[in-house]
């Protein structure tokens, strides 16, 4: 028998949030999306929790496992990726020490980069263009739901933003920009049968259902319970209006084997309909949405959009009126500047006529009085 050479990174997470490094669903995702970045294929997953606090989660690859161990009560947790193909470790963000800290990817997104929270940076009403799965795609913002929890480890409110989008194929489509973790997460719909009510979900509950058209295994990994604190724009609630949402994260596992992760929600339920999720790092958001969805929180919302108005609309590139009353405005400003820093008569003579230069009668190449 042949022996089998493995390659295995190991990570070191520190200054993360304790909420974030306690909520299984967090690690999960994280694990899922690394193993997703790096190329691997998930085929199965475990996990144990610790009490009071702490966690170990485990996601099995065919290549092999990706595993992380967390401690909330420091904020401090280890990812190892062991697999028999070769892997690149991604350079030390904290400028030192054994291992990275806050690595790039899912996992320093989500757990270590904390210092700056953002907000959605959309309208409603407005037009995004990008690109979807390899089809050029346009957007129309409709509506804003922004959701809050009391988090049970800190205790604070943790709330997360919802955009409801509609495609020029008519799709609905939710961006979801999670204010605690600082993650960007486009649900996209996907027809489940039969329906899955979230009412009526707890964790560990299992069936077998068709997503996709495809017989798959569904198991809820979280529920969460968030209040409704405001709207804005076109929210359409199938169920009536809502002062609070029902929303269970599932875990798929389709008949090879591949998981991925799914969610399905109260406030927005539509039958026969759940909705997976995709991250978007601020490459990908430029790429589906043609530019960033976010800004951090102490950046007003106007300004950034008239820093992204002002060069379209004084290039012209956008249509707007504004290009040419631009242009004539600021050339007026220019000759009025030139008029006040002229030393003699200016550009604009009070008598009228031709401007002229008054030229002294004395010369100064011979020395003498000139005619």
């Amino acid at each position: 028998m042949s022996a089998v050479s493995l390659c295995s990174v190991s990570y070191k997470i520190s200054g993360a949030e304790p909420y974030a490094l306690n909520d299984l669903s967090t690690v999960e995702s994280i694990l899922l999306g690394a193993a997703q970045t790096a190329g691997l294929t998930a085929v199965s997953s475990a996990h144990h929790r610790f009490e009071p606090q702490g966690l170990s989660a485990v996601i099995i690859l065919s290549e092999s496992h990706i595993a992380a161990h967390t401690w909330p009560e420091s904020g401090t947790g280890y990812v190892t990726l062991t697999s028999c193909r070769t892997l690149t470790p991604c350079p030390d963000r904290g400028g030192g020490g054994a291992g990275a800290q806050a690595p790039e990817g899912p996992a320093g997104d989500q757990l270590g980069d904390h210092a700056v929270s953002v907000r959605g940076d959309l309208r409603v009403g407005e037009t995004l263009r990008g690109s979807l799965r390899k089809k050029r795609r346009y957007y129309t913002v409709m509506g804003r739901v922004v959701l809050k929890r009391r988090d049970q480890g800190s205790r604070r409110f943790v709330k997360r933003e919802q955009w409801r989008l509609i495609d020029d194929d008519g799709r609905e489509l939710w961006l979801e920009i999670r204010r605690d973790t600082n993650k960007v997460v486009l649900h996209e719909p996907v027809p489940v049968q039969p329906a899955i009510d979230p009412l009526s979900l707890e964790v560990g509950w299992t069936r077998k259902l068709r997503v996709r058209g495809q017989p798959c295994t569904v198991e809820v990994t979280n529920v969460r319970r968030a209040e409704i604190d405001h709207e804005t724009g076109a929210i359409d609630h199938p169920q009536g209006a809502l002062t609070a949402t029902t929303c269970a994260e599932l875990r798929v596992v389709d008949a090879q084997g591949s998981m991925s992760t799914m969610v399905v929600d109260a406030h927005r339920l539509h039958a026969r309909e759940i909705y997976c999720e995709t991250g978007l790092s601020s490459s990908k958001q430029y790429r589906v949405f043609g530019r960033p969805v976010t800004r951090p929180w102490w950046i007003p919302g106007f300004v950034r959009r008239f820093w992204r108005w002002f060069p379209a609309a004084i290039s012209g590139t956008n249509g707007s009126v504004w290009a040419p009353v631009f242009w004539i405005v600021l050339m007026f400003v220019v000759l009025v500047l030139a008029e006040l820093i002229d030393d003699d008569e200016g550009f604009f003579p009070s008598g009228g006529g031709v401007p002229f230069r008054n030229r002294s009668v004395y010369g100064g190449g011979g020395g003498g009085v000139g005619k």
